[in-house]
């Protein structure tokens, strides 16, 4: 598998991979040792594609500001550590050529991957996230994360239809009040198409239209799943509830 290693930092990567003989790369999952979730950054998810890492963030979050370290300093330290990595994936089919930039971000306790957003490379650069939220004790240094992201990468914020697919993981994490919000935002953005939408079409822009009730479509779909999570959540609760009072007779 090929890979574009930059500057001195590519050269973690390669020690890693020689240090460790049966090192494979692949997308970071809760558990993973720090040192193969920031290696693996360095390579693309298919041999098909082009990707190289832009630049990787490694921060210690116990400390007021971050501080930013090398990627060996942080493989042996217990705290709190942030990774952000921009990547740059390029794909080419004839005289077709594409190039998406994305960042993800990592979270690590204890030397091991904690939570994650993690923007996966596939099919002709096609862009798909995989998200593990922070638990509810790490939630304001995820916060906190996103915010130092968005103000550096302000066009890598995801979008609503990305945050909604991503809302059944923050049930699942626990964070309902969160995912709630999400649903209001969905609201909002549904009733702002439907409202836009018949001008678009009085005024001639059939495509615009078009595409206007897809997107409409899309975010129902989304809210949907999203509804459905949440229902469940609190039919889970309710039932544990309702376990622990009979534990109480």
């Amino acid at each position: 598998m090929a890979a574009l290693l930059a500057g001195c930092a590519g050269n973690f990567a390669r020690r890693y991979q020689k240090s460790h003989p049966h090192f494979a790369p692949r997308p970071p999952t809760v558990g993973q040792p720090i040192g193969a979730a920031l290696a693996a950054l360095y390579f693309p998810s298919s041999p098909e594609l082009r990707v190289e890492l832009e630049a990787l963030h490694v921060l210690r979050t116990d400390v007021d500001p971050w501080q930013e370290i090398a990627p060996e300093e942080a493989e042996g330290l217990a705290g709190p550590v942030a990774a952000v990595a921009r990547r740059i994936c390029r794909f080419r089919a004839g005289l077709h050529r594409v190039r998406v930039e994305r960042a993800s971000w990592l979270l690590f306790l204890h030397g091991q991957v904690t939570a994650f957003d993690h923007a996966r490379f596939g099919e002709s650069c096609r862009v798909s996230h995989d998200l593990q939220p922070a638990p509810v004790a790490l939630r304001d240094t995820e916060q906190a994360l996103r915010r130092w992201l968005e103000q550096r990468l302000p066009e890598d914020r995801p979008q609503l239809r990305e945050r909604l697919a991503m809302g059944p993981a923050l049930v699942e994490a626990g964070r309902t009040e969160e995912a709630e919000r999400l649903l209001s935002d969905a609201d909002r953005a549904i009733e702002r198409l439907a409202r836009t939408r018949p001008d678009l079409a009085a005024t001639g822009h059939e495509k615009e239209a078009a595409a206007s009730a897809q997107q409409e479509r899309e975010l129902r779909q989304l809210r949907a799943q999203l509804t459905r999570a949440l229902r469940t959540a609190e039919k889970k609760r309710r039932e544990a509830e309702r376990r622990e009072r009979q534990r109480g007779l």
